[in-house]
């Protein structure tokens, strides 16, 4: 891997042969600036074997390729929605099953408290449409999966307490932002752990909460349309 002389953490992906367990290639998210840490907390491949990871980060980190040697670190010429913030961002970036950079999406928030997403959990139907969840504070946007990213319009649900909130988001499997919901309430302290998608194309969250959260129905501006049944909350 690249060497730095820094001590934040920089993350890393590593592919192995599965019937003799040989090392193939790899790929490493150095920070531009040096000064923050960054994770990749969550990975999974689709039916057609491309590579999907859930990235928290600092910074404004370049997208590298999977390369036999990752200290080469062969720029895809693309680098994740820069975060200017003391606190982390979330993106998930797709790669091709030959490790080559293929799209991501940010989760930028903004606002003036709190500014932080996180990267949660992956999950794909049979039509490879694409689900995630993590966590925010703030208001994030929503952008389209692409190689060049660009905002749907939409952000979720402002969180400005400090216990955060939980999001959802889907895109269709052309990267299209399809819709989305969040956990959120003014007290804050709730999340939304992870998604799972049955043969039918039901989708099932599940998460947690300290207060009251409402729920509503997915749609594309999340949380304009409440679920409709009596009570609308868990408490």
């Amino acid at each position: 891997f690249p060497s730095h002389d820094k001590s934040p953490v920089r993350a890393f992906i590593l592919k192995y042969n599965a019937s003799t367990g040989s090392y193939i290639s790899g790929a490493c998210f150095p920070q531009n600036n040096g000064s923050y840490d960054n994770f990749v907390p969550v990975l999974k491949c689709d039916s057609s074997n491309n590579l999907y990871a859930g990235f928290t980060y600092y910074g404004n980190p370049t997208i590298y390729q999977f390369t036999t040697n990752p200290a080469t670190s062969t720029s895809a010429g693309v680098n994740v929605y820069n975060n200017p913030s003391g606190f982390v961002y979330a993106a998930y970036i797709k790669y091709n099953s030959s490790g080559n950079y293929v799209s991501h999406s940010p989760i930028p928030p903004s606002g003036p408290t709190y500014p932080l997403d996180g990267a949660g959990s992956l999950e794909f139907d049979s039509s490879s449409a694409v689900y995630v969840t993590g966590g925010y504070r703030a208001t994030p946007a929503i952008y389209n999966f692409a190689a060049s990213p660009t905002y749907t319009g939409y952000s979720l649900p402002n969180n400005p307490a400090a216990g955060g909130s939980g999001y959802f988001i889907k895109w269709d499997s052309s990267g299209n932002y399809v819709f989305a919901t969040a956990w959120f309430n003014s007290g804050g302290g709730g999340g939304i752990n992870n998604v799972k998608v049955d043969s039918s194309g039901n989708i099932y969250l599940m998460g947690f909460t300290y207060n009251t959260v409402t729920i509503y129905n997915l749609t594309a501006n999340p949380c304009t349309t409440s679920a409709g049944i009596s009570p609308t909350s868990l408490s």
